[in-house]
């Protein structure tokens, strides 16, 4: 899931700020499962529309974060969206891990400071009660650079929480860092992917009647993804630990050993 996919005939590509940008195909595919819910809603084409275009701006302000911090560090960079989100890629990344977490950082820290804009906006002029669509645009703007920022910085590889957790192990003499990034990683995405299986089946009903809903998942996607996540941590904890230490080094972020 960190790989960058392979070109296809389908990609869009243009460029932002003398980025390069590719769309491959199966991001428009996932955005709109995820955003299904809006077909059981009133006017659900418009609401599915305004959620593929709050998905599609709020992701690629995110990796232009990562974008233009590599470029900060005089790193050259690419944006692409696939998938369950997007990746910004970096031929000659800093390899020191301050430099990396600040890289880490960048993406969520772009996706707040939209969130800050989106509501100052609307603190200043009210444009979120103009009609249910803006409505609906405000609140998809707020929850998905804020629910989703938060959940992205979680210790889980290869979310940017994960990174960083990998770059802070570093940092602490851990002798073997990669390791320890990858059994974190595997413990708090299976909490996690537990914790949302519990709430989407409502047990226990009084524990999750006491959670905001803000922090409640409900959400099987959620579920089966951080799901994925710890297995794919599980395995490549299982391959690590089969690796000579003459054949690789546990230390190498995974952009160091593409």
């Amino acid at each position: 899931m960190i790989a960058e996919p392979q070109p296809t005939p389908y990609d869009l590509t243009f460029r932002i700020f003398r980025f390069p940008v590719r769309i491959h195909p199966m991001f428009w595919l996932t955005t709109l499962l995820t955003g299904q819910t809006s077909l059981q809603r009133e006017s659900p084409l418009p609401l599915l529309a305004i959620w593929v275009a709050v998905v599609f701006v709020s992701i690629l302000v995110h990796e232009l974060g990562h974008a233009f911090a590599f470029r900060w560090f005089r790193a050259d960079s690419r944006v692409c969206l696939y998938w369950f989100g997007g990746l910004a890629t970096s031929n000659n990344p800093p390899g020191r891990p301050w430099p990396s977490i600040a890289v880490s950082l960048a993406g969520p820290g772009a996706g707040f400071i939209l969130a800050a804009i989106v509501f100052a906006t609307n603190r200043a002029s009210g444009w979120s009660v103009q009609s249910l669509y803006t409505y609906e645009a405000y609140y998809q703007l707020m929850w998905v650079n804020l629910a989703w920022g938060l959940m992205n910085l979680l210790p889980v590889l290869p979310l940017d929480g994960g990174q960083v957790c990998r770059q802070l192990y570093r940092i602490g003499g851990a002798r073997r860092s990669e390791e320890a990034a990858l059994k974190t990683s595997v413990a708090v995405g299976a909490v996690v992917a537990a914790y949302g299986l519990m709430d989407y089946l409502g047990q226990p009903r009084a524990l999750f009647n006491e959670i905001p809903s803000e922090l409640r998942f409900q959400s099987l996607f959620t579920t089966v993804l951080f799901a994925l996540l710890a297995y794919g941590s599980y395995q490549a904890l299982e391959q690590l630990r089969s690796y000579s230490p003459w054949e690789s080094s546990y230390d190498d972020t995974p952009w160091r050993r593409r």
